[in-house]
């Protein structure tokens, strides 16, 4: 609509607000050094406020015309573009400490350090493998936690000066999430921090943190840790403040460390963001293939064939590939314990004293399980019974893939991406009451699943399993398996479980 001078002499100033108020959204070319009215300023403020307008949503229709909404699509692949920059940069922070041979060299280590976590104790070390303990454990690893606590509180009063000696405090996070997630009209999750004193094996510190899932990014395979860092690194930065005294010598985290990709587990970003050691605790395995293998057409896991995989089996961890590692290495480890010459020697004897955790030196892939010795359990179940007499657990190392052309990823301190533990929990749970529904894996063997043990931050790997066969009644660590059933029981609360 067009506004004329002579129309605008002949209205007054209400006259006027409601002539511009009827050009709405249109275009009103006036020229405002004509007029000559006592309402001339007003005239040309409220004209120069409808220009502006106008003006801006032009430019609004131009710039949406010619930058189209991006898609969910594109912005699925722009924030994996920014979380994977993250992730490099987490993983060049990653501190992974070299695995000790000798006590002089483990004190030396701590020194350097400057931190009181337990090193571990390579208390025998043999041409097939080495028997890992932690200085923290007593050597009778039958004692109950009712004996355990008394005995600590009968020393309560001279030990009252180290009382907060974090080498006897460990941590554990989780993430609960409402079954299922749309239940009530605003979900939320929880999140848990927890530290446990090893002594006695009593939840010392607890607290959580409700977060509403409206406020948390989806969920993306490898990129766990942009859907449940913050959260956590809040407990553990307010536990620093108000406790510090209690802060754990490490905190075993639910999710991977550096068995991830990109080497940047949720445990890598929770130790550098805190300084805290971290270990990870992966309940499941996470598919793994090295990044310059990104060809190989088919990323399924569970296929037990070489050709449905793409023949790429060499060249990352599965699930077949894994327990062909296990089972050659409890096939091993039984026929030189039981049929062979170290019992003759007097190795099985010395293992049963320290009862520690057996590392395997070597990759044993191939070796068979006799069938006959099984007595009607599964193989690997009857091998563990076997086994139990020597060991709190048994562990493998699992070495980075190799590259297509046979080589190793250039960075030493991702040789080994993790651990396999299998065989612990069991027999360490005498006097533990379990928290909630009765375990799974309560047997006198240990269990048969194995977890992936990894580093997080600033530990070793051999520390890192060697602390969580030390802190596992079950086959989940107490830290993380306290910290998953408090999160269950708050949610239950809420009725969203």
């Amino acid at each position: 609509m067009r506004v004329g001078n002579d129309e605008l002499k002949q209205q007054d100033a209400p006259s006027i607000h409601r002539t511009l108020h009827l050009a709405d959204k249109t275009r009103a070319t006036v020229r405002l050094h004509t007029l000559q009215t006592r309402h001339s300023r007003s005239a040309r403020s409220l004209c120069s406020i409808m220009i502006r307008e106008e003006n801006d949503d032009e430019r609004r229709n131009e710039t949406q015309t010619q930058l189209p909404k991006a898609s969910p699509e594109d912005w699925l692949e722009e924030r994996k573009r920014i979380w994977t920059k993250e992730q490099e940069l987490i993983a060049s922070q990653v501190k992974v400490y070299n695995d000790p041979t000798t006590n002089t060299q483990q004190q030396q280590q701590r020194h350097d350090r400057n931190s009181n976590s337990p090193a571990t104790v390579v208390v025998e070390d043999t041409s097939w493998c080495k028997v890992l303990r932690t200085s923290f454990l007593d050597n009778d690893k039958t004692k109950t936690k009712e004996s355990s606590k008394l005995d600590w509180t009968k020393n309560h009063q001279q030990q009252h000066c180290q009382q907060h000696d974090n080498r006897y405090y460990f941590g554990g996070v989780d993430v609960g999430w409402p079954n299922p997630p749309n239940n009530t009209k605003d979900p939320v999750a929880v999140a848990v921090y927890v530290v446990i004193d090893a002594r006695t094996m009593e939840v010392v510190y607890r607290d959580h943190d409700w977060i509403p899932m409206s406020d948390l990014p989806p969920y993306i395979s490898t990129f766990l840790a942009f859907r449940e860092i913050d959260p956590l690194e809040k407990l553990v930065r307010k536990q620093l403040v108000e406790k510090p005294e209690i802060t754990p010598a490490a905190i075993l985290v639910d999710g991977n460390g550096i068995f991830h990709p990109r080497h940047s587990g949720i445990a890598c970003f929770l130790g550098v963001r805190t300084g805290i050691p971290t270990i990870g605790i992966g309940k499941t395995l996470l598919f793994i293939e090295n990044k310059n293998n990104s060809d190989c057409p088919n990323n399924d896991t569970h296929s037990n064939s070489s050709s449905e995989r793409g023949g790429d089996d060499e060249y990352r961890w599965s699930r077949r590939k894994l327990d062909e590692r296990i089972d050659g290495v409890l096939a091993d480890m039984h026929r030189r314990l039981l049929d062979g010459d170290e019992h003759q020697c007097g190795l099985a004897g010395r293992l049963e004293a320290h009862r520690g955790l057996l590392l395997s030196k070597g990759p044993i892939q191939g070796e068979t399980i006799d069938n006959d010795q099984t007595k009607g359990a599964s193989p690997r179940e009857q091998l563990l019974k076997d086994l139990a007499p020597f060991c709190n657990g048994i562990t493998t190392f699992l070495e980075a893939p190799n590259n297509k052309d046979g080589t190793k990823e250039g960075d030493d301190r991702f040789r080994f991406l993790g651990a396999a533990l299998f065989g612990h929990g069991g027999g360490n749970n005498k006097g533990k009451k379990p928290s909630g529904s009765k375990p799974k894996s309560s047997s006198a063997g240990g269990s048969k699943r194995p977890i992936i043990v990894s580093v997080g931050h600033k530990v070793s790997l051999a520390e890192a399993v060697s602390i969580t066969a030390s802190m596992s009644l079950f086959r989940i660590p107490e830290p993380v398996r306290e910290a998953d059933l408090w999160g269950r029981e708050l949610l239950r609360k809420r009725n969203m479980l």
